[in-house]
């Protein structure tokens, strides 16, 4: 068996020709189960996944205006002492209110940069997740999801594109190959096993890690996380264990740990702890 080609290792664990165990946290790899990945990065990778359509939805949200209701006063020069009001004579001396819907910006995404920006790591998510599902459906055969379409393309319509980008001559291409996120995503968590038997898994775990720390950076969306002091972590034995909203797995927050544990396996863990210390 290999070890995870992301070079995960365990803490606490040495390999056995480790020179320095008084300083050393942990080099003894990990085991690859999961294809070329460990069980971490396996639980990693799937829970990642899941949370993509949502945040490709809350970046989108970030550039929409929103809508709320305002009260503003109407003129009243052209009936000075009485307005009309559905046919109706209304004795008034102060000035008539209407309610007006106005379309405006929240303060999470004032001016036009930031709009912009969320735009951008939409379509670089979305793009993402495009590629990776043209990469398993090249490497293994297989039929990917439904893909997304605009009228035009659906049509048979091509684009032009430059042959160059300092040229003035232009081809006719297909369109790029777009899904609809959701249904990508549902598609490769489907066959989250061909995925990871890919060698350049590694890499194409980063490059998501990192588009999906920019997106949160630029739309927050993750619930508070809850923190679980009572157990310590079982690799690293320390108190530093978290359950992040919207996922099933406990991770512990160590820097040089980082172990991620399936709920049901933190149950029997956290059984035998208490049993442990109460014995």
């Amino acid at each position: 068996m290999t070890d995870c080609i992301r070079g995960c290792t365990r803490a606490r664990r040495h390999a056995t020709d480790c020179e320095d165990r008084d300083t050393c946290r942990g080099c003894l790899p990990v085991a690859a189960e999961y294809g070329w990945v460990c069980e971490r990065c396996h639980l990693r990778l799937s829970a990642t996944l899941s949370e993509v359509p949502g945040q490709y939805k809350h970046l989108l949200e970030f550039t929409q205006p929103s809508q709320e209701l305002r009260v503003r006063p109407q003129s009243k020069h052209p009936m000075p002492d009485v307005l009309r009001y559905g046919g109706l004579r209304i004795e008034s001396d102060g000035p008539f209110y209407q309610y007006v819907k106005q379309a405006h910006h929240g303060a999470p995404q004032e001016g036009e940069p930031v709009r912009i920006a969320c735009l951008d790591v939409a379509q670089e998510l979305a793009d993402l997740i495009a590629e990776w599902v043209e990469w398993v459906c090249d490497a293994y055969g297989a039929t990917g999801p439904k893909m997304a379409q605009s009228a035009a393309e659906r049509a048979g319509h091509k684009r032009r594109k430059a042959v160059h980008p300092s040229m003035t001559v232009y081809k006719w291409v297909d369109p790029p190959v777009r899904f609809e996120v959701g249904t990508a995503v549902r598609w490769l968590r489907n066959n989250l096993e061909r995925l990871e038997n890919m060698q350049a898994i590694g890499d194409m775990i980063e490059d998501l890690n990192e588009v999906m720390s920019r997106a949160h950076a630029l739309a927050p969306w993750r619930e508070q996380a809850k923190r679980l002091p009572a157990i310590p972590c079982p690799e690293c034995q320390r108190p530093t264990l978290q359950v992040f909203g919207g996922r099933d797995t406990v991770t512990c927050t160590t820097s040089w740990c980082r172990t991620e544990i399936p709920h049901e396996r933190y149950l029997i863990w956290a059984r035998m702890y208490e049993e442990e210390m109460a014995g």
